[in-house]
């Protein structure tokens, strides 16, 4: 029954029989508890009490009938109330927490698991940003982040990306992996993203449940990837300036580096 909504409803603070009977009475209305119970799967025993919640909190009317008989808070009413309340909420809590002195280090590292994790982060970092966005990524992995990356550069951010595949991007500064194709094997599940010098994710974004990735304030991490994606741009140039008369002994010398260091 409208599964996704009720779930919806549920992390918003509904309970789930409340959020069944709301998505029933939705469907049908005006109508008395009896009718609701079936409509909405919730028990008998239970639907006035849940009947009662709803009402308290003004997301149903019940109205003065014989036997009584119950309207919903329309849509759009319900998600401005919930908006009020929660942005209430947040308020008074982003106030409360800065004053508490929680003795955690800003460098600390933490741990994602999980590719929706791993570019729920990305997407929240460049959404924050405000001066810089550096990041390295498999084609693929970069179109999930490219909304964000877009707003990013709508607000004067400076992007600087690198992508291993195919990805079209017109805002900020795009380069493509000239040898994409010997790096396949390194580039293609990786991602490196620095935000304004401040933060940093690095990692993997495969396979999908388990690939891992750190963020991290931490400023050495921070400055050894920045100088990674520094050196990601001065190879794209010097493939720019001498690509089409050394293009093979470039490639060569890509492939023996990486050699120096295999991958493990």
């Amino acid at each position: 029954m409208y599964q996704q909504a009720v779930d919806a409803l549920e992390k918003l603070g509904f309970s789930t029989y409340e959020a069944r009977v709301y998505i029933g009475l939705l469907k049908s209305n005006p109508v008395n508890g009896y009718q609701l119970s079936k409509l909405s799967g919730v028990p008998r025993s239970r639907i006035y009490e849940t009947l009662d919640r709803l009402t308290a909190r003004g997301y149903a009317v019940a109205l003065q009938s014989d036997p009584m008989e119950f309207k919903p808070l329309a849509p759009n009413e319900l998600l401005a109330q919930l908006q009020e309340q929660f942005d209430g909420a947040l308020s008074i809590l982003d106030k409360e927490l800065s004053q508490i002195d929680t003795n955690q280090e800003n460098e600390s590292t933490w741990n994602l698991r999980g590719r929706d994790s791993i570019l729920q982060r990305a997407r929240t970092m460049i959404a924050r940003s405000q001066e810089s966005v550096y990041v390295v990524g498999w084609g693929e992995t970069l179109e999930n982040l490219k909304p964000a990356l877009e707003e990013a550069c709508q607000r004067g951010v400076r992007a600087v990306i690198i992508s291993c595949g195919d990805f079209d991007f017109s805002g900020g500064r795009l380069y493509r992996h000239a040898f994409e194709a010997e790096l396949v094997s390194q580039c293609d599940t990786t991602i490196n993203l620095v935000v304004d010098g401040m933060e940093v994710l690095i990692g993997s974004t495969q396979p999908a449940d388990t690939c891992e990735a750190a963020w991290s304030h931490n400023q050495a991490l921070i400055q050894i990837t920045e100088e990674y994606i520094r050196h990601e741009v001065y190879l794209q140039k010097i493939v720019e300036r001498f690509g089409s008369t050394h293009e093979n002994l470039l490639r060569e010398a890509l492939i023996e580096g990486s050699g120096e260091v295999p991958n493990v």
